[in-house]
């Protein structure tokens, strides 16, 4: 008898537990707080490189939760920008979280979003090596199209001009000039690319030297100065 009355507490428990249960759902909490660069490694028992794929899987799925999705625009950039960095910390050769930060995370179209974007970028595109330069042209793009900041865009060009890395190749290192040329600074833009071509036409092929003049001449230059000027000739 005792053991019918305990399993009917326990059937009306369950009901009333499911009865709670049943209308609640998972809720987004928003991004959680981001560890810190020394501490990072401890989800992966000190194992770096595992530790780097956990993380990254969690940023690749973060905010999908209970088969709905959660907008861009409602993440806290600010964090994931801890985020980026403090795993990046983990594997500085991988692509793997530039590539989510600036083909995902780069998609939203919050300006102060992007900056955030922008940040992590310019720090992995200036590391030397693996082309990790292309981050920064990246980073020059959304700040120049989705920002609409032509000098942040010029800030980020900048570190392209200077780039450690000796591979980068000349279209890169002229970025500058092809912002300085969209803010209608002709001067300028003309100046960095006759500076370029004098002091690297040695090292380059016909097609790239065709491509340096071709953008003077018509890009930057107007007719009548194409017509007298002697690059053009």
């Amino acid at each position: 008898m005792r053991f019918k009355i305990f399993f009917v507490c326990v059937i009306c428990l369950n009901l009333t537990m499911w009865f709670y249960a049943r209308p609640l759902q998972a809720q987004w909490q928003n991004v959680p707080a981001a560890p810190d660069k020394h501490s990072a490694s401890a989800v992966g028992l000190g194992d770096r490189e595992f530790a780097y794929r956990i993380y990254g899987l969690m940023l690749q799925n973060l905010g999908n939760i209970d088969g709905r999705t959660v907008k861009l625009s409602d993440y806290d950039y600010a964090e994931l920008e801890k985020w980026f960095i403090s795993v990046y910390s983990l594997n500085q050769q991988s692509n793997y979280i530039p590539t989510l930060a600036a083909y995902y995370y780069g998609a939203t179209n919050d300006q102060d979003q992007i900056e955030h974007v922008l940040n992590f970028l310019s720090l992995a595109g200036s590391k030397k090596g693996g082309e990790k330069w292309r981050w920064l042209t990246h980073a020059v793009f959304l700040a120049q199209h989705k920002l609409g900041d032509l000098d942040r865009a010029l800030q980020i060009a900048s570190l392209l001009k200077t780039h450690p890395d000796p591979n980068v190749p000349i279209w890169a290192r002229q970025m500058s000039a092809m912002v300085y040329n969209a803010k209608g600074e002709k001067e300028d833009a003309y100046n960095i690319m006759v500076a370029i071509l004098q002091s690297s036409i040695a090292d380059l092929n016909p097609t790239e030297i065709r491509f340096l003049v071709d953008y003077i001449c018509q890009q930057i230059l107007s007719e009548e100065e194409a017509g007298i000027d002697p690059i053009c000739q």
